[in-house]
């Protein structure tokens, strides 16, 4: 039995210590990526609109299909296994983000990808790996909402297949 509440359960200003991640070690490097780890104090900052296809252009030539969980990518199946857009870094006019939190109408030089193996092999396809330029061209919205969390220095995009699996004990106010 997995000790703690799930970080989907926090209330916005809630704060806790991660204590146990139910996840494989795949997900656990994506976790890791962003500075989520046991241990790891964390704050639920806010709960977000949901963004629901994002549509980037790569390279100023491709355009790919993202969305905060998961990409649908042209001709190919919904992967319900996640590529997703807020495994993307992004360094644009306000430093380093995830795709979901650009403006639309933002650019930016893409930092990191948050994937390894057939995920990783999938977002090179499609020219999503760094050094790429980047510009969220249309964004459309939908539910459920994700969490913005703090977790030491960064702020992180988190949907709710990551939060339902992160399990918090609250801090001592």
């Amino acid at each position: 039995m997995i000790e703690g509440e799930r970080l989907t359960n926090l209330r916005p200003g809630a704060s806790g210590q991660i204590s146990a991640f139910e996840s494989g070690h795949e997900a656990y490097q994506v976790y890791k990526g962003i500075g989520l780890e046991k241990d790891t104090e964390i704050v639920l900052k806010k709960y977000l609109p949901c963004t629901g296809p994002t549509f980037v252009l790569i390279q100023n030539q491709h355009v790919v299909l993202t969305c905060w969980e998961g990409s649908f990518l042209p001709n190919r199946d919904f992967y319900k296994d996640h590529l997703p857009g807020a495994a993307i870094l992004v360094q644009g006019k306000n430093g380093s983000t995830q795709i979901p939190l650009l403006a639309v109408g933002e650019a930016g030089v893409i930092t990191q990808v948050l994937a390894n193996g057939t995920h990783l092999e999938e977002f090179d396809r499609h020219w999503i790996k760094p050094d790429s330029e980047l510009k969220l061209l249309q964004r459309l919205e939908r539910d459920p909402v994700p969490l913005l969390v703090r977790a030491g220095e960064g702020e992180h995009l988190l949907g709710c297949h990551l939060t339902n699996k992160i399990y918090v004990e609250y801090l001592k106010a």
